[in-house]
């Protein structure tokens, strides 16, 4: 391979184990506005203790969430559960949508805030991907919103 040189333009971590990943949820959901895929069953499952991590911020005008889950009954529980805690005054922070019904999200979670993208997995163990890189950030959101205008 001929110029390879070192990428100063992207950082690439990655984290494993639920307290890794815990962490890197409370540096996405103190980023000010995130846009995610979300597949709930899963997450419910793996990561229980986030929807405090996730209510508490929209509560406090600390975060504008946006939402697109797999149209399944747990998501649609998790919504109103949301809607439910989050201050009447404030639900204008948190935007959701259904994917249409069939359409599976792979990964546990992929989060796209500040400059970066996260993509939680797991089965067994949780681990996290975290993409810092201006570009790729800046497409994602645009495919997102190009996705969230469609449904």
């Amino acid at each position: 391979i001929t110029n390879v040189r070192e990428n100063t333009d992207s950082k690439v971590k990655i984290y494993e184990g639920s307290k890794a990943v815990g962490h890197v949820y409370d540096e996405i959901f103190s980023s000010g506005e995130v846009k995610s895929y979300v597949n709930i069953p899963q997450i419910e499952e793996l990561m229980p203790e986030n929807f405090e991590k996730y209510i508490n911020p929209i509560n406090d005008k600390k975060l504008i969430m946006w939402d697109l889950f797999e149209d399944c009954e747990n998501a649609r529980k998790f919504v109103k559960k949301s809607l439910l805690a989050i201050k009447p005054e404030l639900r204008k922070n948190y935007h959701f949508k259904f994917l249409p019904t069939g359409l599976k999200i792979q990964a546990i979670d992929y989060l796209i805030y500040y400059d970066s993208i996260a993509i939680i997995q797991g089965e067994k163990v949780t681990s996290a991907i975290v993409i810092k890189n201006k570009y790729l950030f800046e497409n994602s959101i645009m495919m997102y919103d190009l996705m969230w205008r469609l449904l």
